[in-house]
């Protein structure tokens, strides 16, 4: 199975348009695309206008058929009006020898993942099915012990999980190009994951799956553990909160 995550950011006051357009034209495009399983719409909570469509495919080639199909350009083109515009300005001279600026239209982020523990789509799709709080928490890891870090994950990691008040289910993706690894965890609500992470269990989860991260990241980990630090910041590992604004299962 295939996790396919397509990031962007949607112009203020756009949300109710935006869950309207993804439910009229994105769930009843993707119901008629060949192995796509499932795919709902998710918003960060410390960002309300950061939305994530997360889309989960039979098979790589059906998320990168779906792509080359021109399917997916089609709905971005049709999205256009509810998506905030870049920024950044490209600078180029032109044939009169004048400077010219032109808007650069900032794309969607869009990444793919494989999954990589059991997970079984009746029951993501299960849990999505209402309201719920969705925690992305982001690592590198180092590549030759990518199934060192899996082996972990899947005896160590989820049953405790399993254990915690308010978690409904936990899964692993990863990046075989990027030595990026998401553990996707659902939850009931906020409060449930947040008293998960104060009560020190996070942490104890992370200290488990130390040695596989990313040299990097190791560094940074030491230099805060002797500068005393309370918690440990870095763009190898990342937590960021969602919650689900709509989905469906499609198969």
């Amino acid at each position: 199975m295939v996790t396919r995550f397509v990031h962007a950011k949607i112009r203020p006051g756009k949300l109710s348009e935006m869950k309207r357009f993804y439910n009229d034209e994105v769930l009843l495009t993707l119901q008629q695309t060949p192995g796509c399983l499932y795919a709902c719409l998710i918003q960060s909570l410390d960002d309300p206008d950061d939305l994530i469509s997360c889309t989960l495919w039979d098979t790589q080639e059906h998320a990168r058929g779906y792509e080359e199909s021109g399917i997916y350009t089609s709905l971005l083109q049709k999205a256009r009006d509810l998506l905030q515009s870049s920024t950044e300005w490209r600078v180029q001279l032109a044939k009169e020898l004048k400077l010219e600026y032109t808007p650069v239209q900032e794309e969607p982020m869009v990444r793919s993942y494989r999954t990589a523990t059991s997970a079984e789509i009746g029951e993501i799709s299960e849990v999505l099915s209402s309201p719920m709080y969705v925690r992305l928490t982001s690592m590198k890891v180092e590549h030759e012990r990518t199934e060192e870090f899996k082996r972990i994950y899947e005896a160590e990691i989820v049953p405790v999980l399993r254990g915690v008040p308010g978690c409904r289910y936990a899964f692993l993706v990863e990046s075989a190009d990027e030595g990026e690894a998401i553990s996707v965890t659902i939850w009931d609500s906020k409060e449930h994951a947040d008293a998960y992470e104060q009560s020190g269990i996070f942490d104890e989860l992370v200290e488990k799956l130390r040695p596989t991260f990313s040299q990097v990241f190791q560094w940074k980990m030491k230099l805060a553990e002797e500068a005393q630090a309370a918690t440990v910041t870095s763009e190898d590992l990342t937590v960021k909160p969602y919650q689900v604004v709509t989905g469906k299962q499609l198969r």
